[in-house]
């Protein structure tokens, strides 16, 4: 999975570092298997309506959102075993119960992304193109994934 910088709200970070879930294998797994989320991580599932949370260990705040990254629902503390949907979502970022303060995102708010801190180094890898501003779920098609 690729780390991104951080997603941004009004320029400042909401979640320092955020991984990208873009293929299915990736979203299928998400955070299966994983004891924690460490405060500040995030995992972004995109393309992505619905999440559940059956064989997970830990809690979730799920924030969905559109293809503007404009927040659509925020659900809090989802616990394992659970179901949730994002009407109208087309990506969803998951988060560590309780970490995101109370109010911190609200639906209409709109996000960015800041670059990426550790892309994968690959020599045999062409060299990167640019992407559209806040558009890193386009990644994998720029580089032929």
């Amino acid at each position: 999975m690729r780390t991104m910088r951080a997603l941004l709200k009004a320029g400042r970070p909401v979640v320092a570092d955020v991984e990208m879930a873009a293929t299915f294998w990736r979203r299928a797994v998400g955070l299966l298997g994983r004891r924690v989320l460490p405060p500040g991580r995030g995992l972004w599932l995109v393309p992505c309506a619905a999440v559940h949370t059956f064989g997970m260990r830990f809690s979730l705040d799920l924030v969905f959102l559109d293809r503007e990254l404009r927040v659509v629902r925020v659900v809090r503390n989802v616990p394992a075993g659970r179901l949730a949907r994002g009407g109208g979502a087309h990506s969803v970022l998951e988060i560590a119960a309780g970490w995101l303060p109370a109010g911190a995102l609200q639906p209409g708010d709109g996000l960015s992304w800041a670059a990426e801190i550790n892309p994968a180094p690959d020599a045999a890898r062409p060299a990167r193109r640019s992407l559209p501003p806040g558009r890193p779920d386009l990644q994998d098609e720029v580089d032929g994934a």
